[in-house]
């Protein structure tokens, strides 16, 4: 379980700043459940040893688990999901090219 701290209050400009994306854009990011940086730790391959998941907005908190066993000083690895490989690098910054497939990761 992982805790996400020390989060800043919204300013006067990053509340102007969030109606003027919902206005121009669309985005609305008072819908949005979580961004969860611990993610960034890990890449992302189908044969993944970590899960993500149950992030809880109020407390702040999610959870990590391993999916196999993980040795000590072994990468951390999850799982994004299927998707094709232009969706991955426009979204991801990355293509994989380890052979496990062209199209989906």
């Amino acid at each position: 379980s992982f805790q996400i701290t020390n989060i800043p209050e919204e300013t006067e400009i990053s509340k102007k700043e969030r109606v003027l994306y919902k206005q121009k854009l669309g985005i609305d990011f008072g819908a949005v459940v979580s961004i969860e940086p611990v993610n960034d730790w890990m890449n992302s391959h189908t044969n993944n040893n970590v899960k993500v998941g149950g992030y809880d907005a109020v407390k702040r908190t999610g959870q990590a688990w391993a999916t196999k066993a993980i040795g000590k000083g072994q990468e951390l690895i999850n799982n994004y999901g299927n998707f094709y490989d232009h969706v991955l690098f426009s979204q991801y910054g990355f293509i994989p090219t380890d052979g496990t497939g062209t199209t989906i990761a």
